[in-house]
């Protein structure tokens, strides 16, 4: 017998964990599960997943609605440093939107290198002067791994003169604003709910499902790309169709991806069997708990 517990608190979790209240915690933090290595009661399992993060850039904002900006942000951030110290570690770079578990992820995109001089001249390009842009940076509160991401990206675009503003807001306050495109940047995610992106893509090519997926910008020719994919039936063709879409989007810097997120979970060493597919599922079937 299985019995499922919701424990919403993830302190809670890890403490009822190591106690022995309970023999399994899910979707824990990143922060989390490296502590939890360090006790030899647990066994920590970073599973493969498939939530991918990236920064949404507002271009309502008057400094955002400048394509030079959204570039320059984009050269400032480095999504290697972040991965390495938001996801201790346990996160991947990525070089897309698409999360990087996915068999669609543009061969030809790149994880990002922060190059502060090259951002510097280029908003010196657009006319603005050090310190002149002021963004607010949108997270939910209580959310370690955004807190983490939005101090490091503070940092790194304070290095070329960008003054950012941390927005954290409690989870209702947040939907509001997030829904209602009241920020100009946001800590923002997907999680697949199928191994194809066709879900993905729709919201992405498709501007008025959610306003250019949290962006305000509709990308000249990926909807009629995302239509094609939709019903080509030739898998290379698709491929190809959804490699040009990434391509868009990228020229378009409206998206800084971030990272590819695990699923973060632990169990009691008493436990063996525990697994967790790429979307999310748990397999529990064969899962044994041995009493001393």
């Amino acid at each position: 017998t299985i019995v499922l517990r919701v424990i919403a608190d993830d302190n809670s979790r890890v403490m009822q964990l190591q106690s022995g209240d309970i023999d399994a915690a899910i979707n824990l933090s990143m922060d989390s599960l490296y502590q939890l290595e360090k006790d030899t009661r647990v066994n920590t399992i970073a599973s493969e997943g498939c939530e991918t993060r990236f920064i949404s850039l507002n271009t309502k904002n008057q400094y955002l609605s400048d394509p030079l900006v959204r570039q320059a942000l984009s050269m400032a951030t480095d999504p290697t440093a972040i991965t390495k110290v938001a996801t201790y570690g346990y996160g991947t770079p990525s070089s897309t939107v698409l999360p990087m578990t996915s068999a669609f992820v543009d061969p030809s995109a790149k994880v990002n290198t922060a190059d502060v001089a090259g951002a510097k001249a280029l908003l010196q390009k657009a006319g603005y002067s050090d310190g002149e842009i002021k963004l607010d940076l949108l997270v939910c509160a209580g959310k370690t791994f955004e807190a983490s991401v939005a101090t490091l990206l503070k940092e790194q675009w304070a290095q070329i003169g960008v003054d950012v503003e941390i927005d954290s807001l409690e989870k209702t306050t947040y939907t509001d604003h997030l829904y209602g495109m009241n920020f100009d940047a946001v800590v923002d995610y997907w999680t697949d709910d199928t191994t194809d992106p066709f879900e993905f893509m729709n919201y992405l090519c498709n501007y008025d499902l959610c306003s250019g997926f949290d962006t305000n910008y509709s990308v000249p020719g990926i909807a009629d790309l995302n239509a094609q994919a939709d019903a080509e039936m030739d898998a290379a063709k698709r491929t190809d169709l959804y490699n040009q879409i990434q391509q868009a989007m990228a020229a378009a810097y409206i998206y800084i991806p971030i990272c590819t997120l695990p699923y973060a979970n632990a169990t009691s060493t008493s436990v063996s069997g525990f697994v967790q597919t790429p979307l999310g599922n748990l397999r529990l079937a064969n899962m044994i708990k041995t009493v001393q």
